[in-house]
């Protein structure tokens, strides 16, 4: 942005200057008059002394407007970014999560570890929290470095990978200190731990096991409970502060089924805490939204095997846009619910489903 600026300036001066020393070298032109810069009076430099002082007048001119120029865009570059907006531009990615501290949880691998990267993409420090930061091996998810804290720090933001379970309410406030005592803030939260983990072989509505309940329930809705409650206090004070939850479309609708009771509820109770929480705080200038995705290819999912051909064409005819989603299909959703450009959306929820909205 500086050298297409300064690249302008010198334009525009090298060609005024070089016509006006130009017209002060040659003889006097029936038109001179017509040249708005160009005095009928002007003299006529004709000794060495004076085309050198030309010479000097149009440099120094040149050199002042770089300076004058380079001056604003430093103003610019040092503007606060959580006061106005500023975006850096690197490397042709626009950084608009610059100055920016987010926290991720569940996110060693899978969507998680998509929404991390995505937002260190954009400018934004990162904290990863999982219950294992090694869970990527547990589906051969084939990491770019030693850690996803370590893919972070590739991409020239800062990195945090914190061990803590969700569920634990004593351990995520522990975390959410530890977060802004190493970053000094915290801007962004994306509760993405959960999931519909070690179903029993009866999980139907009338009839699923109690403890399998109350562990989904814990994962999915709890745990996120829990994220949001050490996180609001922080944006409270800062009056400013970016959640998203994630649900999914099994809380949205029944699948006309009663498989899954307890995945489906913890889901649904996600979209209505969602709102909830967003009425809280939104006179604290805090946005709560969150996101519902469908068939999504996670490491998980893949190793589960719905991307056998026979799970993906059945599952396909019940999707528009004809493709089971990716895991950046999810983070591009994310990043307009963390950026400014959600800035009046709150208590949303939003499905990522290529279409399979069946509610």
């Amino acid at each position: 942005v500086m050298l297409h600026r300064l690249g302008t300036v010198f334009d525009a001066i090298v060609k005024r200057g070089f016509r006006t020393y130009l017209t002060h070298l040659s003889p006097p032109q029936p038109n001179d008059c017509r040249d708005w810069h160009v005095s009928c009076s002007s003299p006529r430099l004709h000794t060495p002394i004076q085309r050198l002082g030309a010479i000097l007048h149009i440099t120094v001119s040149l050199c002042l407007n770089l300076l004058i120029e380079f001056a604003v865009w430093a103003l610019l570059h040092h503007h606060d970014s959580r006061k106005g907006g500023t975006q850096y531009a690197i490397e042709g990615e626009i950084m608009k999560l610059a100055n920016k501290v987010a926290l991720v949880t569940g996110g060693a691998r899978g969507q998680g570890r998509a929404d991390v990267l995505h937002l260190a993409k954009l400018g934004a420090d990162v904290v990863i929290n999982d219950v294992d930061l090694n869970a990527a091996q547990e589906y051969d998810e084939e990491l770019t470095a030693e850690s996803v804290a370590a893919e972070v720090e590739a991409l020239g933001r800062r990195g945090l990978g914190i061990e803590a379970d969700v569920t634990d309410k004593a351990a995520v406030e522990a975390m959410m200190q530890e977060t802004v005592e190493a970053f000094g803030q915290i801007d962004i939260l994306v509760n993405n731990a959960g999931g519909m983990l070690h179903p029993p072989p009866n999980h139907s509505a009338a009839t699923a096991p109690p403890d399998h309940y109350h562990y989904i329930m814990d994962i999915n809705l709890t745990g996120t409970i829990f994220c949001c409650q050490a996180a609001a206090p922080y944006m409270q004070a800062a009056r400013s502060g970016k959640i998203v939850n994630t649900a999914s479309q099994a809380g949205l609708w029944s699948g006309h089924n009663s498989g899954g009771m307890a995945y489906k509820v913890a889901k649904a109770g996600v979209v209505h805490y969602t709102r909830v929480l967003a009425a809280e705080l939104g006179p604290h200038n805090v946005h709560v939204n969150c996101i519902a995705p469908g068939f999504v290819l996670s490491s998980r999912a893949v190793a589960g095997g719905r991307n056998t051909p026979e799970v993906r064409d059945r599952l396909l005819q019940d999707i528009p846009l004809g493709r089971l989603g990716l895991p950046e299909d999810c983070a591009k959703v994310v990043e307009f619910l963390v950026t400014d450009l959600s800035d009046y959306v709150t208590g949303q929820c939003i499905p990522v489903c290529g279409g399979y909205v069946a509610f």
